[in-house]
C-alpha cells in the first residue's frame, strides 16, 4: 500500500516550502483543462533546480515543461490536464528530504526526475519504499537500476547497456582512427572524470571497453567535480603524451578542464565528453569558438529528422523541437530531449492506460510497453527488462559545429560529419 498523509507542501531544498504550480498555472486556457472542470493528474518533479547541478537539472526540467505543454494542449489525459508539483534537491541529502515529502504526498501519481545519478538513487530509495512510481529520465549510472527497486523505471541509456560501450567503440575505430591515420588500438587515450557515482561509474564502463578493444589507456585520473584547480591532471595527460581525451565531467569542471587545458597548453587531436558537462549551453557559452570540434556521447540524438519516425506519432520531432524554441528561446540539447523522452513517454503511452492512483497499475503499463526505434518524438524506442531498465535507449554522439551540437554518430541519426580539433 501506498503511504499517505494530509500534508500537500512542497519543499524546496530540505526545509523550505516551495508555493509552485509550474506550467500548471494555465491549465485553463488548454483544450481539456482547467475549463472542463476534471481534476489535475499530479506528478511530482525532483530536479537538482539550484546549485552546482543546476544548469542539467533545468534542461531537463525544460523537456518536462515541453512535454507536459503538448500533452495539455491535446486535451491531457482523459481530460485531465497534467500538473507538476516541482521540488528543488541540490545535493543527496536534499533528495531524500524531497522524496519523502512526494512520495507521501496523496496527490502525487508519479515522481519523475532527476538528471544527476547522486540525486536518482537516493530519491528513488525513499520513493521505492513508499511504494510509489520512480520514472528516472536521466541517471546514467549502472547503480541506478542494479538495486532491485519495484518502483523504479528509467527511460535513458545506462553506462552498462550495450549500446552505450558499442556505438562508442565502433566510432572510435571506424570514424576517430582512420581521421587520425591510425588504428585506433595506436591512439593514446587519457581519462579522467569526477569521483562521484556517475563519474565513476562511467570510468568503470571505459575501462572494460579500453579492455575488450585494445585501447592504449595512457592515464587514468579522478579528481573531485568542486575543484578550482585541475592543473595537476592537466600536466599528467601532458606527461602522458595523452592525444584523444575522454573526460566524464559535470558543468563547471567541464569548463573548468578545457579553459585550463588550452592554458597550459595541453591540445589534444580529440577531446570527447561523455554527456553532462560537455552538452549544456554553458561550455558553449563559456569556450566560444574554442568549443567547435569538442565530441559529447549522450543520451538523445540531436538535429534528427521526421523521416526516422513511424508514421502516427502525435508529435513529430520537429513539432517538440518547434515547441521548444518557441517555449525556451533557443534549440533543446541532450538532456532537455532526454527529459522530453521519458515525460511524453510517460504522458502519452503510459498513464493513459493505468489508473492513476494505483501504483501497480501504473507499473504494469509501464512494463507493457513495446515501443520501437522511431516509435517516439525523440526516436529511440522503450522496453523495459526485469530491472526497470529501458533496453531500447539510445546512445549517441554528438559534435560541436559553429557552437551547435549535432549528431555524428551513428550513422543512422547523423546530422553532421565529424571533423578533427582545429579543422
Amino acid at each position: 500500500m501506498k503511504f499517505s498523509r494530509k500534508s500537500r507542501i512542497v519543499t524546496l531544498g530540505a526545509g523550505i516550502t516551495l508555493a509552485l504550480a509550474a506550467c500548471s498555472s494555465s491549465t485553463g486556457d488548454r483544450p481539456g483543462g482547467g475549463e472542463s472542470g476534471e481534476d489535475p493528474i499530479t506528478v511530482g518533479v525532483l530536479l537538482p533546480l539550484t546549485g552546482s547541478l543546476s544548469a542539467l537539472g533545468n534542461e531537463m526540467y525544460n523537456g518536462y515543461k515541453v512535454a507536459q505543454a503538448i500533452i495539455n494542449e491535446q486535451g491531457g489525459i482523459d481530460g485531465r490536464p497534467i500538473e507538476f508539483k516541482v521540488s528543488d534537491a541540490p545535493t543527496p541529502e536534499d533528495a531524500v528530504a524531497v522524496a519523502g515529502t512526494l512520495s507521501m504526498d496523496p496527490d502525487v501519481s508519479v515522481i519523475m526526475g532527476s538528471y544527476s545519478s547522486g540525486i536518482a538513487i537516493p530519491a528513488s530509495e525513499v520513493a521505492n519504499r513508499n511504494s510509489t512510481v520512480y520514472w528516472e529520465t536521466g541517471s546514467a549510472a549502472a547503480e541506478t537500476t542494479e538495486r532491485g527497486l519495484e518502483h523504479l523505471l528509467r527511460t535513458n541509456i545506462s553506462v552498462s547497456l550495450p549500446a552505450y560501450q558499442e556505438t562508442a567503440a565502433d566510432f572510435f575505430d571506424d570514424v576517430v582512427g582512420p581521421a587520425m591515420a591510425k588504428d585506433f588500438s595506436d591512439v593514446r587515450v587519457g581519462m579522467v572524470y569526477e569521483d562521484s557515482a556517475f563519474g565513476t561509474s562511467s570510468a568503470d564502463a571505459v575501462r572494460q571497453m579500453a579492455a575488450d578493444n585494445d585501447w592504449n589507456l595512457v592515464a587514468d585520473l579522478p579528481y573531485t567535480a568542486t575543484a578550482n584547480d585541475l592543473s595537476s591532471v592537466i600536466e599528467n595527460l601532458k606527461s602522458a603524451d595523452v592525444e584523444f581525451l575522454y573526460a566524464i565531467s559535470y558543468v563547471n569542471d567541464a569548463i573548468l578542464l578545457m579553459k585550463q587545458s588550452q592554458e597550459l597548453g595541453f591540445e589534444p587531436g580529440v577531446v570527447f565528453g561523455s554527456g553532462a558537462g560537455f552538452t549544456t549551453p554553458d561550455i558553449a557559452e563559456a569556450l566560444g569558438d574554442r568549443v567547435n570540434g569538442i565530441l559529447a556521447g549522450d543520451g538523445a540524438p540531436l538535429g534528427i529528422t521526421d523521416e526516422l519516425l513511424n508514421d502516427g506519432l502525435s508529435t513529430t520531432y520537429e513539432e517538440w523541437t518547434a515547441k521548444y524554441e518557441e517555449m525556451i528561446g533557443r534549440p533543446p540539447l541532450a538532456h532537455a530531449t532526454m527529459g522530453f523522452h521519458g515525460a511524453y513517454v510517460l504522458f502519452e503511452e503510459v498513464l493513459p492506460h493505468a489508473d492513476v492512483s494505483d501504483p501497480d497499475s501504473i507499473l504494469e503499463a509501464a512494463r507493457s510497453l513495446d515501443l520501437p526505434d522511431g516509435g517516439t518524438p525523440t526516436y529511440y524506442g522503450v522496453q523495459f527488462d526485469e530491472t526497470g531498465q529501458n533496453v531500447r535507449a539510445g546512445y549517441y554522439i554528438m559534435q560541436y559545429h559553429d557552437g551547435i551540437m549535432k549528431t555524428v554518430y551513428p550513422n543512422a541519426a547523423a546530422a553532421a560529419e565529424f571533423t578533427l580539433m582545429g579543422e
